[in-house]
């Protein structure tokens, strides 16, 4: 009796480490099972399941010559296709200044403020093409000499390109090539102006995961294109990035 349970038990064992496989069954009087799914077991009987058979079959344990056996022939594994894309988010913000300007208002509008709002699509589980995540900002700049200003609210979207990752320090570094649409506000002391216009923009972001938030130092150029000229700032922000998804966080 006691041979019999531990029979059993290491039967039921072996089994259950490869359920969904298929199995070859003895039997005393001939009638051999081959490549049989195994449905379920009790103390005295298989149940199992044939292709070319409807309704699962019962096999006695005792007509066993001996254990069933993995067949030669086993299912293919089913293999889950990684999706392409995945929907993993953050949410960042960034405030800076902004300096080194250029173009023919530079001499007047030489610094200013520049503060964004924005988004991570963190698309692939790891870089591919360099890259990381496609990024769309929220951005507002404020140029102000006296009376006179220029004043930019921009929409912005690129992707986020992974450059190195200095793993001493646990540093990552990226470049965002940015293209955006911009409503220009512009007064001078005798006139105003407002108008949409287009404008571009590159990120340099050094980025340092602390807990679940990274904290960024970014450096941006952006310049908007007016239909005369052409005004260049480049912004030093400090920003932080905070996942919006699990898979974010790695």
């Amino acid at each position: 009796m006691m041979q019999r349970l531990v029979l059993a038990f290491a039967m039921t064992t072996a089994l259950a480490a490869a359920e969904g496989a298929h199995y070859d069954f003895y039997q005393k009087n001939g009638q051999n099972v081959l490549g049989a799914e195994i449905v379920a077991e009790s103390e005295t009987e298989f149940s199992v399941r044939l292709s070319y058979v409807p309704k699962p079959i019962k096999i006695l344990k005792a007509n066993l010559a001996r254990e069933p056996a993995l067949s030669a022939v086993q299912p293919k594994a089913i293999v889950n296709e990684t999706p392409f894309f995945q929907y993993e988010f953050s949410l960042h913000a960034a405030a800076g200044y902004a300096f080194f300007n250029a173009g023919p208002v530079a001499a007047i509008f030489g610094s200013g403020y520049r503060a964004t709002i924005g988004a991570d699509w963190l698309l692939f589980r790891e870089p591919t093409w360099r890259i990381h995540a496609l990024t769309l900002n929220l951005g507002f700049s404020r140029f102000q000499e006296a009376q006179r200003y220029i004043q930019i609210a921009d929409l912005q979207i690129g992707p986020k390109l992974f450059i190195y990752h200095f793993a001493s320090y646990g540093i990552s570094f990226y470049g965002t090539p940015l293209l955006s649409l911009a409503q220009v506000n512009l007064k001078g002391y005798t006139f105003e102006s407002a108008y949409i216009n287009l404008a571009g923009a590159i990120a340099l972001l050094a980025e340092k995961k602390v807990g679940p938030v990274n904290l960024v130092l970014q450096l941006n150029v952006n310049s908007l294109f007016d239909k005369s000229q052409v005004f260049t700032a480049t912004a030093l922000s400090l920003a932080a990035a905070y996942p919006l998804t699990a898979g974010a966080l790695k």
